[in-house]
């Protein structure tokens, strides 16, 4: 269930979030696609060696390769090719542990910049200056602001990532690192970001050091070389995830405490963004943290929201009594249809709930669209009860294609090539 509310911060934090799952979804086919290039030349290769007859066989076991001179050059060529095909599956994922980290690094940078921006009395307490002479090539007071405010950017990026988190608790009295579990995890995996970086990928004291009390530490010695596995990835991704979206909402609420609602409904969205996408265990980590942050000034709406997302991200995750305890919380028979379709429907109710689409149709509350979309309704747009009821309230078969305006895909899709 969405209620998405926009803002400069939401922009930000959708953004991060766009890039991060974005990166998910790449690595995988940049694997295929190394697979297939690695195919390629070894079929091209086995073409080559039969057609200039390099191949000796000595028995069923044993296959002996003959390569006169003339050819060594373009037997060479094919090897060295494989070799470094073969060699790009482990150097790609660790670029990608590089970008991922990266990634945060520039939320990092747009939340100091919203900070001074937003409150620009704090670059009183900066340490930052400007010369004469660069202070006078300013038009304005502003662009003299913004220069100093870019430099302090520069200044907290180029600093440790734990540190980066100090900047932010010390200069806006708040707490960052309230789950030392996470935060030990993000911090392996940007210790292990510097060993791809500066000493590919090698273990060193440093990272023995700081990492001293994390699983991947304990599993490694001075002098290894480290890898990621298409499992510590994905980990990663989550990792990164998870601690940008809530330490970007709790600088957010700490700069713009009138903006709760919006604050409030933004985690709302991002939670509501990983159930569409089936990452149900990271949607419930989002809800139990909003749920802890705001605590007695969760507003009720929102809390309403919170509590339908986590109990169906334990409906699709098969943990009903996690369901069942999560709803039992709320007496939903005095809300309104929208929360109370909500409940029969998670309940597996489908006859009340598809009853109530007719009120709902009165409303507005839902539309069309909210019955194809959300994963609320999954279970229920199966059912004959949502069928029948879907068909009477607009006309159509609930099974026919949803109409899209095609301007979004027309960097994808072209007449030409339909």
């Amino acid at each position: 269930m969405d209620n998405e509310s926009k803002n400069i911060f939401s922009d930000q934090v959708l953004n991060f979030v766009n890039r991060i799952e974005a990166l998910r979804l790449s690595l995988p086919f940049h694997a295929m696609v190394i697979e297939a290039g690695i195919q390629t030349v070894k079929n091209e290769f086995i073409e080559y060696l039969k057609k200039h007859s390099l191949i000796k066989k000595e028995s069923k076991e044993n296959l002996t390769l003959n390569v006169p001179s003339e050819q060594f050059t373009n037997f060479h060529r094919y090897q060295q090719e494989i070799d470094r095909l073969n060699l790009s599956y482990s150097i790609i994922p660790c670029s990608f542990i590089v970008t991922l980290v990266s990634q945060y690094d520039v939320l990092i940078g747009q939340l100091v910049r919203m900070m001074y921006k937003t409150h620009p009395e704090k670059l009183k307490k900066s340490e930052k200056s400007l010369d004469y002479n660069t202070l006078i090539s300013f038009e304005t007071i502003e662009e003299a602001k913004m220069s100093l405010i870019e430099k302090e950017v520069d200044s907290v990026i180029r600093n440790d990532h734990l540190s980066q988190i100090k900047y932010f608790e010390k200069n806006l009295n708040i707490t960052l690192q309230s789950d030392p579990e996470i935060i030990q995890k993000f911090v392996e995996i940007t210790e292990r970001r510097n060993l791809f970086v500066h000493c590919d990928g090698i273990v060193n004291k440093q990272y023995m050091t700081i990492c001293c009390n994390s699983e991947e530490e304990k599993q490694v010695e001075i002098g290894e070389k480290l890898k990621v596995s298409p499992e510590y990835f994905m980990h990663s991704v989550d990792t990164i995830l998870e601690i940008g979206v809530k330490i970007s909402h709790i600088i957010w609420n700490k700069l713009q405490p009138k903006e709760t609602d919006t604050v409030q409904k933004s985690l709302n969205h991002v939670a509501y963004e990983l159930i569409y996408t089936e990452k149900f265990e990271l949607a419930i980590k989002i809800l139990d943290f909003a749920l802890t942050i705001f605590n007695n000034n969760l507003l009720d709406h929102n809390k309403l929201y919170y509590s339908v997302n986590k109990a169906q991200a334990y409906k699709w995750l098969g943990e009903s009594d996690k369901m069942q305890k999560t709803i039992s919380e709320v007496e939903w028979t005095t809300l309104s249809p929208l929360f109370q379709i909500s409940y029969y429907v998670l309940t597996d109710d489908f006859e009340n709930a598809a009853n109530l689409m007719y009120v709902i149709h009165k409303s507005n509350e839902l539309t069309k669209s909210d019955y194809q979309v959300w994963p609320l309704f999954k279970e229920f747009r199966k059912s004959d009860q949502f069928k029948k009821v879907y068909k009477e309230l607009y006309g159509e078969e609930s099974s026919s294609f949803k109409k899209v305006n095609p301007k979004p895909l027309s960097n994808i899709l072209s007449l030409e090539n339909l």
